[in-house]
């Protein structure tokens, strides 16, 4: 697990789960955010990605080799404003992003051993938060992307990358979110993906559905618990 500091602590925080409980809390040494990084797994090292501190849009990653982190790296002629999303399915890491300041297109990149490739657009899409990315189980390769709608719009939408191909956004029918949501595989499955999300405007529960390959499951709140910001989902 990854975080930026409380309050005005730019740096990033990370720790490890190994089953039972959490290790000490380290910085990663030299980076600062101001927003929550991202984490993907590539060819068995995990890689992490973040927005720079404050005015700085710029895109960064490093990797964690055993319990030390590289130096951080910058991904040339990239910006966003609210941080990017990883996930790597098939094995191969791919980015996504909002684009900086007022720019609400969604940009993606896919790492190419150590170097990510030039940024392309989603075609058609476009958000005011961030976005969530997810290997679809037994797809082969597949990626699931969701995202809050552009500007007031509350509405969360999805859509697929199959090989280099976009299918077309849909809604997740009859649910709404002031955040972007999160998104993790159900593994063995063919196809089940798990949504989480915070309510729109005051409303600070937590809500998640399943979808089975074809459809999402009408949304359940998750009891006794609420959120102010974003959430973060993992298979385990």
């Amino acid at each position: 697990m990854a975080w930026k500091g409380q309050g005005s602590d730019p740096r990033i925080y990370w720790s490890r789960f190994n089953g039972t409980s959490w290790s000490a809390q380290q910085t990663v040494p030299g980076v600062v955010t101001s927003v929550r990084p991202a984490l993907g797994v590539s060819d068995g090292a995990l890689h992490m990605a973040w927005k720079g501190q404050g005015a700085d849009q710029n895109i960064y990653w490093n990797t964690l080799k055993g319990s030390t982190w590289s130096s951080q790296q910058h991904v040339p002629y990239v910006a966003t404003s609210v941080g990017p999303a990883m996930a790597s399915p098939g094995g191969v890491l791919r980015m996504a992003w909002k684009g900086q300041d007022v720019d609400q297109k969604i940009y993606y990149s896919v790492l190419n051993g150590a170097i990510w490739a030039s940024q392309q657009i989603v075609p058609g899409v476009a958000t005011s938060a961030g976005v969530a990315l997810s290997p679809v189980p037994g797809s082969g390769g597949t990626l699931m992307m969701a995202w809050k709608g552009m500007g007031d719009d509350p509405k969360i939408y999805w859509n697929r990358l199959q090989g280099s191909t976009w299918s077309a956004q849909q809604t997740v029918p009859g649910v709404g979110t002031s955040v972007d949501p999160a998104l993790a595989p159900i593994p063995g499955t063919a196809g089940n993906v798990y949504l989480a999300w915070r309510g729109q405007g005051d409303d600070q529960k937590i809500y998640w559905s399943r979808f089975d390959g074809t459809a999402w499951s009408t949304q359940k709140v998750v009891p006794d618990v609420a959120t102010g910001g974003r959430l973060a989902l993992a298979d385990f």
